[in-house]
């Protein structure tokens, strides 16, 4: 019960400046104070007092008077105890099915990829060194990644990954890759200038010239031409 020397709101402070509080302010406390119900502010002023005693002999501060009064002050207190009690008890996440989790995973781009764990290209890098295209310098020849976009180019590339003898690795990863590929137009393999050369151009004038070599050597065969030898021979031929 609260005490003439005290404030009736129960906050704490020093016994001064108080003031008396009169019916019409009586009765809105009692409205008030319903609302702090069970809060940490004011909980339980409603239910200890007797309002039909009335406000004679209490006395409070203005300034809990403004703070009961106050409808954000109200609502903090309201979020002070829902907090309290979710960290007291904790709400269990939701059971899963298996099957609820398959359904809600975002399927991943297909990509091809090599018993070696990694991709067996990236329309994003070049075929062979895997690298992306130069952003810093889009318009140099050298810089920019080309696409395999003609079935004469898509043959040419198919012929040479057999003469690759310095790095297993790569030579593994295309093979793969021209075994894999059913349409090499839709699949967006890329490259850049300087990779063609040396993996194309450079090794097919390698080749030429081994099969010259060996059109001198072999009298039988003068009368076939070079190109219709490099046509029917790389899956044989084996580089000295």
């Amino acid at each position: 019960m609260t005490t003439f020397n005290e404030c009736f709101l129960k906050c704490g402070k020093p016994c001064e400046d108080f003031e008396t509080i009169t019916p019409a302010v009586w009765t809105n406390l009692k409205a008030k104070s319903k609302n702090w119900t069970g809060l940490d502010k004011f909980g339980n002023i409603h239910d200890e007092t007797d309002w039909a005693e009335g406000p004679a002999g209490f006395f409070m501060h203005k300034s809990c008077y403004v703070t009961l009064s106050s409808q954000s002050s109200l609502e903090k207190a309201i979020k002070r105890k829902e907090k309290a009690e979710s960290s007291r008890n904790p709400e269990p996440e939701p059971e899963q099915d298996e099957d609820d989790d398959d359904d809600d995973e975002i399927p991943s781009p297909k990509r091809l990829r090599s018993s070696m764990g990694g991709p067996l290209y990236d329309k994003t890098k070049c075929v062979w060194c895997m690298k992306v295209e130069d952003i810093k310098h889009p318009n140099r020849r050298s810089g920019r990644l080309l696409r395999i976009s003609t079935k004469s180019a898509w043959q040419n590339f198919k012929r040479h990954p057999v003469l690759i003898d310095e790095d297993s690795q790569l030579r593994t990863r295309l093979s793969r890759l021209i075994e894999s590929t059913t349409d090499p137009i839709a699949n967006d393999i890329m490259y850049n200038h300087s990779c063609w050369q040396k993996y194309i151009n450079h090794r097919e004038c390698q080749l030429e010239s081994v099969i010259r070599l060996q059109l001198i050597q072999t009298p039988l065969l003068c009368n076939v031409s070079t190109r219709s030898l490099l046509l029917v021979m790389p899956c044989t031929f084996t580089p000295s």
